[in-house]
């Protein structure tokens, strides 16, 4: 991976359980790290078709360096847009980068 490919700065978000005036849990998102690098790389129409034979309505991949903790839980957020995880992979299991199939679009359910 380039480091050059990575002109990106995405954040990622998770959900948080919170408490709201009347005592009820509310899901809200809040930040997991702000600012990371990434590449995001809207999928062909090819691609789609493929990626969406495994999951569903996949639009676009972002690559990132290897960070623990990401899930398809979570979503990155980069200038307004909001993409929706699906399973982070450990490219080759070394560590180094983390590619992840998205959906672009807000996802509050």
């Amino acid at each position: 991976m380039r480091s050059g490919d990575l002109r990106r700065r995405m954040t990622i978000q998770t959900r948080t359980a919170t408490t709201d005036s009347l005592g009820g849990q509310l899901q809200i998102w809040t930040d997991f790290v702000a600012n990371v690098p990434a590449q995001i790389r809207a999928l062909s129409s090819a691609e789609i078709f493929t990626a969406q034979s495994v999951n569903s309505k996949v639009t676009h991949e972002i690559t990132i360096r290897y960070m623990a903790g990401i899930t398809s839980a979570m979503r990155g957020v980069y200038s307004g847009r909001y993409f929706n995880f699906s399973t982070p992979i450990n490219v080759d299991e070394r560590n180094i980068e983390l590619v992840i199939q998205a959906t672009e679009g807000l996802n509050d359910g």
